[in-house]
């Protein structure tokens, strides 16, 4: 895709992730149909997939500030 980075324009760390055998045959095809690394296609799935749960991820992070906010705030001057 135009303008969209692949893993080798930014810093990255490791994950390791288990895949069942049929999703991983699959992500092998459409990497080698589209010529992007199985890597590069499995953080886009990630991504899209953050971003369409946008509003459940706030509300996890919204929840945890409230549950472990009084800890965290201790914490910071440590």
């Amino acid at each position: 895709m135009e303008g969209d980075p692949t893993m080798t324009d930014i810093e990255t760390v490791p994950f390791q992730m288990r895949m069942p055998p049929e999703l991983h045959r699959s992500l092998k095809i459409v990497s080698y149909v589209s010529g992007r690394s199985m890597n590069d296609l499995a953080v886009k799935a990630l991504t899209n997939f953050l971003d369409t749960e946008q509003e459940a991820v706030r509300a996890i992070v919204d929840k945890a500030q409230v549950d472990y906010g009084p800890v965290l705030d201790k914490l910071k001057d440590m």
